[in-house]
């Protein structure tokens, strides 16, 4: 995972999140990452960018949409799966794998992959790397097509959101009829559920010691369950914040 140190701009890259006028509107600063523009703050002061870490911890809104993920599905898609040394969680959990991947199952017949956008951290000093967990089923899948086995293109068909910090249960509670509290849903349960009457799915993934919840919608329904989010945090003083600010959080908890 590597990042261009100049700001740019989403237009310059084929590549955009679903949501990148929004966050253009919010005063977003992008950098270069897996093959577009991420936002990395909104914000260029020192003050800015602590109180967008602090924020975090409170209540707020981060995209991850450009960030590698895909999935499988198909009668044989989780014995493929567990063929390739992933290791497999029940229905509706996420299990870590052993490169720093993240396996999401969604029942028994499809998965949701996901990089750890948590894995390399360059405000720690000694980036990890990303898993290549993603890149690694890719190229097999590719090579040799298992039978019952079919490639969910989730790259740029579904978006990825983050709503961190210890008022999000409250938050969430207007939107979504699940009960996304810590005691009831615990670190890596996922709810395939509806977020103000968007389909989504809802995975518990936490940033270091910081409750988080990462939603993903269809593209389609991005700018839409964004919008909805947004107004939902206002009396929360809830704002967005980019992805520096999920690394500080690490960083600090170092």
């Amino acid at each position: 995972m590597t990042i261009a140190n100049m700001t740019i701009a989403p237009e310059q890259f084929l590549r955009r999140s679903p949501v990148y006028r929004q966050l253009q509107k919010l005063g977003a600063e992008f950098g270069e990452l897996a093959g577009g523009a991420c936002a990395l703050r909104y914000g260029a002061g020192a003050t800015d960018a602590e109180a967008e870490a602090a924020g975090c911890g409170e209540l707020a809104l981060i995209d991850l949409s450009l960030l590698p993920k895909t999935g499988y599905r198909g009668p044989q898609a989780l014995p493929w799966l567990e063929a390739q040394k992933l290791e497999l969680p029940p229905n509706n959990r996420g299990a870590n794998q052993p490169d720093g991947g993240l396996v999401v199952r969604l029942g028994d017949g499809e998965a949701l992959l996901l990089e750890n956008p948590m894995l390399e951290n360059p405000l720690l000093g000694n980036p990890q790397g990303n898993s290549e967990l993603l890149h690694r089923l890719g190229k097999e899948h590719s090579r040799e097509p298992p039978a019952g086995v079919y490639p969910v293109p989730r790259a740029d068909s579904t978006a990825w959101f983050v709503v961190s910090g210890r008022l999000a249960p409250e938050m969430l509670a207007k939107l979504c009829g699940v009960d996304l509290s810590p005691e009831v849903f615990p670190q890596l349960e996922v709810a395939q559920t509806s977020v103000a009457r968007a389909n989504a799915i809802v995975l518990r993934w936490d940033v270091g010691e910081t409750l988080a919840y990462h939603l993903f919608p269809g593209a389609a329904l991005a700018e839409y369950l964004w919008d909805c989010l947004m107004d939902a945090m206002v009396e929360y003083g809830g704002r967005p914040a980019g992805l520096e600010a999920m690394w500080s959080l690490l960083a600090a908890g170092k």
